[in-house]
C-alpha cells in the first residue's frame, strides 16, 4: 500500500514563507536581431518560489506490493500525476495512479508483441497520452498508451548507425544526437529526425565539458567543469544551455532562434582545497595511471555560472547550479534559478537533491540504504503571485 509522508520531515531545504519582491530590472533588447531578456539587480522575489508539500513515497518498506520494489529505469511522470515505472531486472512497465496505485501492468521479458529483452529508455509521445520504450537489445521501440494498450512496434535500427539518442518534438518529429570526438574535442552532434527516425538535417554542434588527456587514445572530463546541451520542451520546442557564456537559448521545433535568456550570474571560484581534495583521491586509487594524473590534472579557476537548463509544463525554466565541492556527483543540494516563459528570473531555490517537475508535482528518486530505489512526490505550492503560460 501507498506509503504517505504525512509525518514525515522533507528531504528539501525549504522556508516555508511567503516570497518578498526585490529590487530588480529587466532589459529587453536584442542580440544579432534576436530579443534578449536579462534580469539585473536581482530576481523579482527573495525568498522561496514554492512551498513542497509531502504527498505520496513508492518502494519504501520491503512490506509494499511486490512491484514497488522497481529496479532503476528513467521514470515518466505526467502532468496529471499518473507515473510510468519500469523494472529492467523483470522487464515490465507500471502505469501507477494519481493516488499511487497499480492501474496497469506491462511487457514481460520476450520477444513478443509489447515484451522485452533489454528495457533502455522511454519517451513521451503526447505527455500523459502516449509514450515509447527503447528496447537495446531487440533493437526496437515498443508503443503504449496510458490505458495500458500495447500500440505496436518498429524498429529503432535507423538510430544504430550513430547511437543516436532521441528527444521528442512531436509526433513525427523529433530532436537526435549523438557523440563525436573531432580531434582533442569531445562534442554532441544536434540534428532533426523524421517520422521513420532517419537523420533529416544538422541542428547544432554543442561541446562537451572540457577534458586532458590521460593516454594516447583516453580523456577524462576537467573536474568542476561542464558542457553545453541541448533539452526538449514540454510544449515541443528546444532549450540550449551554454554554461561558459552565461546564456540560455529558446529555440521553434523548426530550430528557429527564439530569445535569449541571461542574468548576472555569481561567479565562484574553485578552491585550492578542492582541488587538493580531488589530487588525494587520484592519489589515493588502486589505478596505475591515476597518481600520475593527479599531478598533472588542470583545474579552472571558477566554476561555471550554472550546470544545465530544463523547462516544466508552466514555461517556466530551472537552472540548475553546479554543486559547491562536488566532482561528477549526482548526490547533495541542489539550487535552481527559476525564470518564467518571458525569460524574467523570479528568484532561487535550493532542494537537497536533484528533482523533476511535471504539472503541480515534484519528483525526487534516490536509492535507500539497502540500495532499492525509491520515488518521492511532492505537490508543488506557488507562493508568488505570479503565472503566465509559454509564449511562442
Amino acid at each position: 500500500m501507498i506509503s504517505r509522508l504525512l509525518s514525515r520531515v522533507t528531504f528539501f531545504c525549504l522556508l516555508v514563507a511567503c516570497a518578498k519582491t526585490t529590487s530588480h530590472q529587466v532589459i529587453q533588447t536584442e542580440r544579432d536581431g534576436v530579443p534578449l531578456i536579462r534580469t539585473v539587480g536581482g530576481p523579482r522575489y527573495e525568498g522561496p518560489i514554492f512551498e513542497l508539500v509531502p504527498d505520496l513515497v513508492l518502494g519504501i518498506d520491503e512490506g509494499e506490493p511486490e512491484w514497488q520494489i522497481f529496479g532503476s529505469l528513467q521514470t515518466l511522470f505526467s502532468p496529471d500525476g499518473r507515473m510510468v515505472l519500469g523494472d529492467w531486472r523483470r522487464h515490465e512497465l507500471f502505469i501507477v495512479s494519481r493516488e499511487g496505485e497499480l492501474l496497469h501492468r506491462l511487457g514481460g521479458e520476450g520477444a513478443g508483441p509489447g515484451e522485452f529483452r533489454n528495457l533502455w529508455l522511454m519517451h513521451w509521445i503526447e505527455p500523459g497520452e502516449e509514450f515509447w520504450v527503447e528496447d537495446q537489445t531487440l533493437v526496437r521501440i515498443n508503443h503504449f498508451s496510458m490505458d495500458g494498450e500495447y500500440l505496436g512496434s518498429f524498429s529503432r535500427a535507423p538510430l544504430m548507425t550513430r547511437n543516436i539518442f532521441i528527444g521528442i518534438l512531436g509526433k513525427d518529429r523529433f530532436l537526435g544526437w549523438y557523440g563525436d570526438r573531432r580531434g582533442e574535442e569531445r562534442v554532441s552532434v544536434y540534428g532533426f529526425l523524421n517520422a521513420d527516425l532517419e537523420w533529416d538535417k544538422d541542428f547544432m554542434t554543442v561541446r562537451s565539458s572540457p577534458s586532458f588527456k590521460t593516454g594516447q587514445n583516453s580523456y577524462r572530463p576537467i573536474p568542476f567543469t561542464t558542457g553545453e546541451s541541448c533539452t526538449t520542451t514540454p510544449d515541443g520546442r528546444i532549450l540550449v544551455s551554454r554554461p561558459d557564456e552565461g546564456q540560455i537559448a529558446l529555440y521553434s521545433a523548426e530550430g528557429k532562434l527564439l530569445r535569449y535568456i541571461e542574468r548576472e550570474w555569481e561567479i565562484a571560484p574553485v578552491t585550492n582545497k578542492e582541488k587538493e581534495d580531488i589530487r588525494n583521491r587520484f592519489r589515493a586509487s588502486s589505478s596505475q595511471e591515476f597518481p600520475t594524473m593527479a599531478e598533472t590534472m588542470p583545474f579552472p579557476d571558477n566554476y561555471p555560472p550554472f550546470r544545465r537548463a530544463t523547462m516544466d509544463d508552466r514555461g517556466w525554466i530551472w537552472v540548475e547550479h553546479q554543486p559547491r565541492g562536488l566532482y561528477l556527483s549526482i548526490a547533495g543540494p541542489r539550487t535552481y534559478d527559476i525564470f518564467n516563459s518571458d525569460g524574467v528570473w523570479l528568484g532561487t531555490q535550493q532542494f537537497d537533491g536533484l528533482i523533476k517537475v511535471s504539472g503541480d508535482y515534484v519528483y525526487r528518486q534516490y536509492d535507500a540504504e539497502s540500495g532499492a530505489p525509491r520515488l518521492e512526490r511532492f505537490i508543488l505550492k506557488l507562493l508568488v503571485d505570479e503565472y503566465r503560460g509559454p509564449s511562442q
